[in-house]
This record gives structure tokens, C-alpha cells and sequence, in this order.
């Protein structure tokens, strides 16, 4: 399930109670606390509702082919006219995988290619949804330590990346995350993009190399430490050095 990873850095001792409060008020479950030079708390926080593409259009393919698979026997003998249906949807693969169907007649493979578009359209507006119901969760926490404290929001300058060439950025919404930082946040609340390199890749406890244990969990391979994925970039780039201000922090 994707998910947003998100890192408080309490950088006075006393604001420790107020990031676990405004994380309660939230809705935000409290993940492990790290102490290296300042008091950092970690979590995930999940897309609500969130189905993949593939689970909300494998059974719809599979009933609409269902009615016609009799009929497709009679007519692999006729001369007719046969093609593949494009899938228009970043996760093309996982579904080819999993349907793995031959040739369609034409106007069969056209009807179901236009089905194929308006379900990819309903789930890009389900995702839509959840993911700024995620993020809001993360605002709402900022905002509320904003009243009392300076508040610095760092975010992954992934501006000028191909993201034909990185597969798992197809659908990373970076450009929305931002937008919905500074208009969910006060005027008050800070905002800055740092340098994206290795923050999945190194450990923040002790800058080891990080090694893919399972999809999501990584292992250090000098401390042994466990991270899950997200969890460690969101402590990466709480720990970086901003290199261009979207908006100055100010004092309440």
C-alpha cells in the first residue's frame, strides 16, 4: 500500500510534547523515536481506500471477457482482423502479468480499451482523494505546531527528473504534495526543497548503506538497524540542509 513518510525533528527538548500531541490531534500513528543529536520522531502515514489499478480492473476485464470467450472459439477460423489491447496505466506490466490474454477481435479490443480509460480515470480520481486526505493529516499536525513554534517543512526536489527513466516515480504526485503543503499550511509554516541523492539509500542513524530486505523494509548494512523505506528518506530529509526556500519560516 503506498504511503507517505513523515519525520518531526524537535530541535528544543520541549516541543517533544507538543509534535506527540499534534500528531494524536492528527490522526497520525506515533512510530519508533530516534535520538542522534536531536529528539526525531518518525511514522507512515498510508493512503485511506487505496486499491491498485490492477485489483480494481483484473475483475472487471475477466467478467467482460467472460461473456465472449465462447464466442472467440468460433471465431478463430474467420479472416478477421485481430489486435492488443493498450492499457493505459502506469502499472501496464503488473496487469500483462496477470491477464496474459492473446489477439482480440478489432471492435472487441476497441470496446474494451475504452472501458480500460474511463475505469483508469476513476481510479486516478479514488487516488486523488486518498492521497490529499493523507497529506492533510500531515498539514493539520504542522499547522497545529505552528502556533506555537517555528515550523520548517523540507520536501525532495525531484524538479528535472525523467520520470520515464525512474519507474517508481511514475505516479508520485511531488508536484501536488507541494502545492498542498503551502495552501493546507499557514503563511507562518516554512517550506524548502533539498537535494534528493541517497536519502533512500543511506542509514540516518550512522550513513551505512541501506539493503532492500523486502519491498518495503531495509536493513543497515553497518549498524544492522531496520528502516522501513519511507520512514528513513522522511529522516534523510529532515536531516538536510535546504537548498532553495519556497517560503521563509517566521516566528508565531
Amino acid at each position: 500500500m503506498p504511503c507517505l513518510g513523515v519525520a518531526f525533528i524537535a530541535v528544543v527538548v520541549g516541543a517533544t510534547a507538543a509534535v506527540l500531541k499534534a500528531w494524536n490531534s492528527a490522526g497520525i500513528k506515533l512510530g519508533e523515536t530516534t535520538y542522534f543529536r536531536v529528539v526525531c520522531t518518525a511514522a507512515v502515514v498510508e493512503l485511506p481506500w487505496y486499491r491498485s489499478f490492477a485489483d480494481l480492473v483484473e475483475p472487471r476485464i475477466r467478467a467482460y471477457l467472460g461473456r465472449y470467450l465462447g464466442d472467440l472459439k468460433k471465431f478463430e477460423r474467420l479472416n478477421l482482423e485481430w489486435k492488443r489491447v493498450c492499457f493505459a496505466a502506469p502499472e501496464v506490466e503488473l496487469l500483462k502479468r496477470k491477464l496474459l490474454f492473446s489477439k482480440l477481435p478489432v471492435t472487441l479490443a476497441e470496446d474494451l480499451e475504452c472501458l480500460i480509460w474511463s475505469w483508469s480515470r476513476e481510479y486516478q480520481r479514488r487516488y486523488n482523494w486518498s492521497f490529499r486526505v493523507a497529506a492533510g493529516r500531515i498539514c493539520r499536525a504542522v499547522s497545529l505546531l505552528s502556533k506555537r513554534y517555528s515550523v520548517l517543512v523540507k520536501l525532495e526536489n525531484l524538479r528535472g527528473i525523467k520520470r520515464k527513466n525512474v519507474p517508481h516515480l511514475r505516479r508520485w504526485s511531488w508536484i501536488r504534495l507541494v502545492k498542498l503543503v503551502l495552501g493546507c499550511t499557514s503563511k507562518k509554516v516554512g517550506v524548502a526543497l533539498v537535494d534528493p541523492s541517497y536519502t533512500s539509500s543511506k542509514c540516518p542513524v550512522c550513513r551505512g548503506w541501506l539493503r532492500r530486505r523486502t519491498y518495503r523494509m531495509l536493513i543497515c548494512a553497518n549498524c544492522e538497524r531496520k528502516w522501513h523505506r519511507d520512514v528513513a528518506a522522511a529522516v534523510n530529509i529532515a536531516l538536510a540542509e535546504p537548498r532553495r526556500m519556497l517560503r521563509t519560516p517566521r516566528s508565531p
